[in-house]
């Protein structure tokens, strides 16, 4: 207990930007997009590109460049500003420590206005986790496959109707159909980003037997919207000049 409470104390002596992950934010909450570099990045909720405001969680430098920089104190709101690129202080100049840290676009106004200069993102105070837009996604996700079999079961003149559908953070089923004999059950888990996919679990599937015939159409209309980007040519495997984006 003593190793635990003097580990403790010596992690609150630290001064610069020695924050919790938990609570502030992290390359997962910026867009994949212009971050490539960046592991992780895109892969959970996208709370920077949100228009809105952030709490700097302690006083530190905000960093117009290399050379010049300003206090960002305690409690200030800061908007993150688009593109939300990503940048290590080494890339403006930065040495040390400080060159280590990852670096965004802030303004103190507005996320409409004008960058006044990038600031440590781990200064950040992140969103906690109940409020992620996955859960609200995940909501409308079921709201869009349910749409989906209501067309299919009118185009077949087939009965359907809702049985059930989970709230936000249930433990319930996802979404439960009835379609004309069948109960079918489904658990949805929708993507966080335009890079992610939107999957579907059915309960009625098993291993070595035959897929509902509604779970195969609903499968052939997502496999139809996606799109691939061609970079070589297939008649002569030869790299094409510039990559062409056709229907899977």
């Amino acid at each position: 207990m003593k190793q635990i409470f003097d580990k403790w104390r010596s992690f609150k002596e630290y001064k610069h930007l020695e924050l919790l992950d938990e609570v502030s934010f992290s390359p997962f909450n910026f867009p994949y997009e212009n971050n490539e570099k960046f592991s992780g990045a895109g892969s959970r909720t996208q709370y920077a590109a949100l228009e809105r405001g952030f709490k700097v969680l302690q006083t530190v430098y905000g960093y117009i460049n290399s050379e010049e920089k300003f206090i960002v104190k305690a409690g200030t709101i800061v908007y993150f500003t688009k593109p939300w690129k990503l940048l290590k202080g080494n890339q403006f100049g930065l040495s040390g420590k400080p060159g280590r840290g990852t670096y965004a676009y802030i303004s103190l106004s507005s996320p409409e206005a004008t960058s006044d200069g990038l600031i440590n993102i781990r200064a950040v105070e992140k969103p906690a986790g109940t409020s992620q837009s996955r859960v609200a996604m995940g909501s409308a996700a079921q709201e869009q496959v349910y749409e989906i079999i209501s067309r299919i079961a009118t185009e077949k003149n087939i009965l359907v109707k809702k049985v059930s559908s989970a709230p936000p953070a249930s433990t319930k089923p996802d979404l439960v159909i009835q379609y004309g004999s069948q109960k079918i059950q489904f658990e949805i888990k929708n993507r966080k980003s335009t890079r992610g996919y939107t999957t579907i679990f059915d309960k009625s599937l098993r291993r070595g037997t035959k897929a509902p015939d509604v779970v195969e159409t609903v499968v052939e209309a997502y496999i139809e919207t996606i799109r691939v980007s061609i970079k070589y040519s297939l008649e002569n495997k030869e790299k094409l000049s510039s990559p062409k984006s056709v229907l899977l």
